[in-house]
C-alpha cells in the first residue's frame, strides 16, 4: 500500500456475497481472467481454498496476475472429485 497499489477483493460465484448457488473451477476462471481484461493486470494475487484452483486455471490460460500467493489451497482435486462421487451414489 505503500506504493500505493489499490486491493480488489472478489467473492467468486456462490461464495460470500455473491449470487448463485453454484460455482465449477472454469467459470471461476473466466471471471478471474474477465477482471484481468478489465481492470488488470496484477502485481500479485492472493487466493484461498477453491479460489486458489481458480487461480491457477486462469494462469494457465494466460491471465496476468503476477505473484500468487495460496493460502490454504483446494488441493488433491482429483481425489476430492471421486470423494464427491461416491457420496452421490
Amino acid at each position: 500500500l505503500e506504493k500505493r497499489y489499490g486491493v480488489i477483493a472478489v467473492d467468486l460465484p456462490a461464495h460470500g456475497d455473491s449470487e448463485g448457488s453454484f460455482c465449477d473451477g472454469l467459470r471461476s476462471a473466466k471471471l478471474i481472467q474477465n477482471i484481468c481484461s478489465e481492470i488488470g493486470p496484477f502485481e500479485g494475487t492472493v487466493a484461498h481454498s477453491f479460489g486458489a484452483a481458480a487461480v491457477n486455471l486462469a494462469i494457465f490460460d494466460g491471465a496476468p496476475l503476477g505473484r500468487v500467493v495460496h493460502i490454504a489451497p483446494f488441493v488433491n482435486i482429483p481425489h476430492r472429485a471421486i470423494e464427491f462421487a461416491m457420496c452421490l451414489g
